[in-house]
């Protein structure tokens, strides 16, 4: 995802074929099957397109844990907008994206809860959101 003036856009989707089988709890989640990735390319060959945009750009994942453990070293700093809303917002009602994604209102056109197109635009929207909180009600306590 890219932030600029003009909001938050995508800079590059693509379903990756898994090079395994799909197990159906998987496919309850994100209704995607092997019908679906059959003729998409492997993760090894959009793994470099991925780190081109751009090359000094902090990663920012929902559960950056489990994310770090599915992908190469990449030597770039990570940020867990999961762990960073747990400490912003104890009191949510729960901290997956899309919880605190209505919880906190935020409006987005995202095709499908659990896809990972909309699973990024909700955490862009929402790392935004918890920049926003930090520098209004924390960032000003620690001066």
């Amino acid at each position: 995802m890219e932030v600029s003036r003009n909001g938050i856009k995508p800079l590059y989707n693509t379903l990756i074929h898994p090079n395994r089988d799909i197990p159906p709890t998987g496919s309850a989640v994100h209704h995607i099957t092997l019908k679906h990735v059959a003729d998409k390319p492997l993760f090894e060959e959009v793994w470099p397109t991925i780190m081109e945009h751009p090359q000094d750009a902090v990663i920012v994942a929902h559960n950056a844990q489990f994310d770090r453990s599915m992908t190469p070293e990449t030597g770039r700093p990570w940020i867990c907008s999961y762990r960073l809303a747990r400490h912003l917002w104890p009191d949510a009602p729960g901290h997956s994206n899309q919880v605190l994604r209505y919880w906190l209102g935020i409006d987005v056109d995202a095709e499908a809860a659990h896809s990972a197109a909309g699973d990024t635009l909700v955490t862009a929207h929402l790392f935004y959101r918890e920049l926003g909180y930090y520098r209004k009600h924390i960032a000003n306590q620690t001066r």
